[in-house]
């Protein structure tokens, strides 16, 4: 199985723990289910992180790190 997650989903996943996406997420990665992004979704999720939730440069680095490690 692979696996998409839009900007939102993604949003939610990683911001909210309680979530239904992180638990999804955190479900997946256990599962080694692969889980794809592309250049694009993963653009929009920086600039809502940057515009919509104020986080830092920085921030949004360590973020994307996090991110980047169960994306493919």
């Amino acid at each position: 199985m692979v696996v998409t997650f839009d900007a939102n989903v993604l949003l939610s996943a990683t911001l909210w723990e309680t979530s239904v996406s992180h638990k999804l997420l955190v479900d997946l990665i256990k599962q080694n289910v692969k889980i794809y992004s592309s250049l694009a979704i993963l653009n929009e999720y920086q600039n809502v992180l940057r515009r919509d939730f104020k986080f830092s440069g920085k921030e949004i680095g360590e973020i994307m790190e996090k991110v980047l490690v169960f994306t493919t």
